[in-house]
């Protein structure tokens, strides 16, 4: 069964670029990540309206097995290699605003520098593990007074790493969650 069908009723929200870019402006960040780009939409949203932005594209653009984790995707349905290469093409038109780290979201973060980012934008893995993981190794990137920020904070699998991670999370509308880097608990 496809994650489209499968995670129909999770789905409720894909317009969070609109929470995203108000938010980005009105802080003055220019150095962001996003972990699970997938088409680039919200990727490219923001570069195209937040002047001077540069980002950190992160996906693995792999189909995944089934698995029993609850909220778990597999991405059965898209063509991941032709999604790669059409962000790929895409990033080029940035220049140097734009870099794409293909690989798993935990193990890239290791091609970023700690306390070099405004903001990371969790959208990736949405079981428990995969959220916790990326929480854990992209929050050490996000500089002081920089935030961490995600997606689907109505997933319960979201929900409760947030609740537990980054107590006293902020929601700013279309299922955008945040915190300063300092509230996250590692």
């Amino acid at each position: 069964m496809s994650d489209r069908v499968r995670l129909a009723h999770l789905v409720k929200s894909t317009q969070q670029h609109l929470s995203l870019v108000p938010l980005i402006l009105s802080r003055g960040w220019t150095r962001g990540a996003e972990i699970g780009v997938l088409r680039g939409k919200t990727l490219f949203y923001l570069l195209d309206h937040v002047p001077g932005l540069h980002m950190v594209a992160v996906d693995q653009w792999e189909q995944l097995p089934l698995r029993p984790d609850e909220n778990a995707e597999t991405y059965i349905d898209f063509d991941m290699e032709y999604l790669r290469g059409e962000v790929a093409r895409k990033a080029a038109r940035y220049g140097g605003r734009c870099r794409v780290l293909c690989g798993g979201s935990v193990s890239m973060a290791d091609y970023v520098d700690d306390d070099s980012l405004d903001f990371v934008f969790v959208d990736g893995d949405h079981t428990a593990a995969g959220v916790a993981g990326d929480i854990r190794a992209w929050a050490p990137k996000v500089k002081r007074g920089g935030a961490v920020l995600g997606h689907d904070n109505d997933w319960s699998t979201v929900r409760r790493v947030i609740d537990e991670l980054c107590p006293g999370w902020v929601d700013y509308g279309n299922s955008v969650w945040g915190i300063p880097r300092e509230g996250v608990k590692l």
